[in-house]
């Protein structure tokens, strides 16, 4: 039988670009000039700011951007009742139109799901047989919640019977997984103990370490091995005048390191965290990373964007 366009998600093509929505939320996708985002509405209302980008920092501190692409291939891949993906692909290019590596973003709406999928995949196809050294790549997000936001997280151990508990950070929140937190658990567990999901800055728990036993107190070697009192949860909202949002990898645990930062009203999705060293890409290598943002034109409860979460992984 022949589909009604009412059970399709909406999907509309144009030269200048895409506009896909599901139900929850509808993105504007440009054609011309590459933003992660050109629009997110909500209710009506964009939640997005000017500058969603990109960005590819070689070791010389020379950065590439997603944003100054020469040319843009946007395709709608998938239309059907349950699910929508787009296509955008370009290469990251630096103010002097040098390029370094292709790029591909998907998006993939689903159905009455409030949460965004977008794929990255960065492609090495540069002409050193030896392959690049990167510095960072990292998926900046200005959002529309205000300059002052209020961050959301959970913290897995606090208390003496060491329980989580959800937590409230006034200040630049950045979760990190890594490589083992010390030689003593790479001793003891191998890879096991890597991916750890861990607070960067542990003064932001507000601990007072004078209540907790010796054992449990940062600095011993056993209570180190898993990350402590600074082991989270691999998720990250934040609530601000300008409503709220929650965002976190796919599996960022396995695919390490990864670092979730939202400073005031920026997210950023590191995929190669400056602070972990130099990043070799063999040539013709490639590496795709899932992520998802749930965004909200009202300021919705800890319970609320937890569990959007929760429902995803």
């Amino acid at each position: 039988p022949t589909r009604r366009s009412s059970d399709l998600l909406p999907c509309r093509v144009t030269a200048s670009g895409v506009e896909a929505g599901n139900g929850c939320y509808r993105l504007g996708i440009n054609a011309r000039r590459f933003a992660l985002f050109d629009r997110f509405e909500v209710g009506g209302r964009n939640l997005v700011l000017p500058g969603a980008d990109i960005v590819v920092e070689d070791l010389n501190g020379k950065r590439y951007y997603a944003s100054l692409s020469r040319s843009l291939a946007v395709r709608r891949m998938v239309t059907g009742p349950l699910r929508t993906v787009v296509e955008v692909s370009g290469r990251h290019t630096a103010e002097d139109d040098t390029t370094m590596m292709a790029f591909r973003v998907r998006y993939t709406l689903t159905a009455r799901d409030s949460a965004c999928q977008v794929s990255y995949k960065f492609t090495n196809d540069e002409m050193p047989e030896t392959g690049v050294k990167l510095a960072s790549i990292r998926v900046g997000i200005p959002t529309a919640l205000g300059d002052r936001t209020v961050k959301l997280a959970r913290q897995s151990c606090h208390g003496a019977d060491w329980f989580p508990r959800p937590i409230e950070v006034r200040e630049t929140l950045e979760l990190i997984a890594g490589k083992a937190v010390n030689e003593a658990a790479r001793a003891r567990y191998g890879a096991s103990a890597e991916g750890k999901i861990l607070i960067r800055n542990m003064g932001s728990l507000k601990e007072n370490l004078a209540e907790y036993p010796y054992y449990l107190r940062p600095g011993n070697a056993r209570t180190d091995m898993s990350g402590g009192l600074r082991q989270m949860y691999p998720f990250l909202g934040a609530v601000g005048e300008g409503g709220s949002l929650v965002g976190w990898f796919r599996e960022m645990e396995s695919h390490y390191p990864k670092a979730l930062v939202m400073d005031r009203h920026v997210l950023t999705y590191d995929i190669w965290p400056a602070s972990f060293g130099e990043l070799l890409v063999r040539r013709g290598q490639s590496k795709e990373h899932d992520f998802f943002l749930d965004l909200s034109p009202r300021r919705r409860s800890f319970a609320e964007l937890e569990s959007r979460y929760l429902d995803h992984e």
